[in-house]
């Protein structure tokens, strides 16, 4: 039991840190891409920034 309330805080610890990183065709590649109202504009973007960590997650707007 202990072995498994230990494993669940670790897991939790390492995606509490994971950020959301947004992509729409009315963003602009100069924001911050972490809110849907300052997404990313580009792929171009999203290959460049480079610092993604394990456990990210980078959403398109549906329909762009």
């Amino acid at each position: 039991m202990k072995t498994l309330l230990l494993l669940s805080f670790i897991l939790f610890g390492l995606t509490a840190n994971a950020k959301t990183y947004y992509i729409s065709n009315s963003g602009n590649d100069g924001n911050s891409g972490t809110d849907p109202s300052t997404a990313w504009q580009t792929i171009n973007k999203v290959n460049s920034f480079g610092s993604f960590a394990p456990g990210d997650s980078i959403l398109f707007n549906r329909g762009d």
